[in-house]
């Protein structure tokens, strides 16, 4: 399987800091622009599938990155970002003084800990993993339109990293990731 990453553009949510997860925010003037850029970067790509976060902001992304391909964009629950919970909409500073308890619970054991009204971080890294370990043994190249923390499982799990090495990717808005991955070995080959 040869992987293709794409992190949806910069949202309004983004900007003023505010945790999104599963809320839908629009994309900035500075994110259409981001999609413009990465339809360049990956013109000349052989793309067989592109599936993408059903949330407007990557759906809208990869909406427009499937127009160079003429291929249709699969929307994949899987493909979500974390349930923030009762901490969606809200910025850190608010999040520490309203859910105090609950925000030292998540520094301290972020892996086991469970946003109010939303999920664990178990539960996200299962269902990002079931969906690309269905894929990886495939043949083809797939196109994934997503968000920086199932981006950042799918590249841990590929290339069978420690979970907690995901915070040593970088995920800026537009960025573009390709994995390859053949006989149960995943190598990282390109991030722009």
């Amino acid at each position: 399987m040869n992987l293709i990453l794409i992190r949806h553009g910069e949202t309004e949510a983004n900007v003023k800091k505010i945790y999104s997860g599963w809320s839908d925010f629009p994309l900035t003037k500075k994110g259409k622009i981001q999609i413009e850029i990465i339809k360049e970067k990956i013109r000349d790509k052989k793309i067989d599938k592109i599936y993408s976060s059903p949330l407007k902001r990557s759906y809208y992304t990869a909406l427009e990155v499937a127009k160079i391909f003429n291929i249709k964009v699969e929307k994949r629950e899987e493909l979500k970002e974390i349930n923030f919970g009762y901490f969606e909409g809200k910025n850190i500073e608010t999040i520490q003084r309203e859910y105090e308890n609950e925000y030292i619970k998540w520094i301290r054991d972020y892996k086991n800990f469970i946003f109010p009204g939303g999920e664990s971080f178990i539960e996200f890294y299962n269902r990002v993993v079931n969906f690309i370990e269905k894929k990886k043994n495939e043949n083809k190249t797939y196109l994934i339109v997503s968000h920086c923390g199932v981006i950042r499982i799918i590249i841990v799990y590929l290339l069978r990293l420690d979970i907690d090495k995901m915070w040593n990717f970088s995920c800026d808005f537009g960025s573009l990731i390709e994995i390859e991955y053949k006989n149960n070995f995943g190598i990282l080959k390109k991030i722009c």
